[in-house]
């Protein structure tokens, strides 16, 4: 019994750390916000697709609208990752030319905050 209980306690634990890693996808929409932030010496690009004060003003739906992380604000990555530069490039071409643009990555920050979701990639 008790190995049927350790056997059970590994399956669940491994599908906890497999639906918090999952990929989620946004729905395509113009990013209208960038931000640049340095936190504990890294810096990071946040994408939004309202722009905030747009939001509080008019009570708009300020989520990414990805299925998945229905709470997720805000699109980020680390700028030192690989292709950090052109996502913030694709990110700016969004914005300057009202294109929608796609992110796909893991929902939540390194605190498990469901507001972001750490894109893995964007797309037109």
């Amino acid at each position: 019994m008790k190995k049927l209980a350790i056997a059970a306690s590994f399956v669940l634990f491994a599908g906890l750390s497999q639906a918090q890693s999952t990929t989620v996808v946004t729905a395509d929409k113009v990013v209208k916000e960038v931000r640049v932030e340095v936190y504990h010496g890294n810096a990071y690009y946040y994408f939004a697709s309202v722009d905030s004060n747009e939001a509080a003003a008019n009570d708009a739906n300020n989520t990414w609208e990805a299925p998945g992380c229905p709470s997720a604000i805000y699109a980020y990555i680390p700028a030192s990752s690989p292709g950090a530069e052109r996502m913030f490039d694709l990110a700016m071409h969004s914005k300057n030319t009202n294109t929608p643009l796609q992110f796909s990555g893991i929902c939540g920050d390194h605190k498990g905050n469901n507001i972001y979701i750490q894109a893995n990639y964007a797309t037109f």
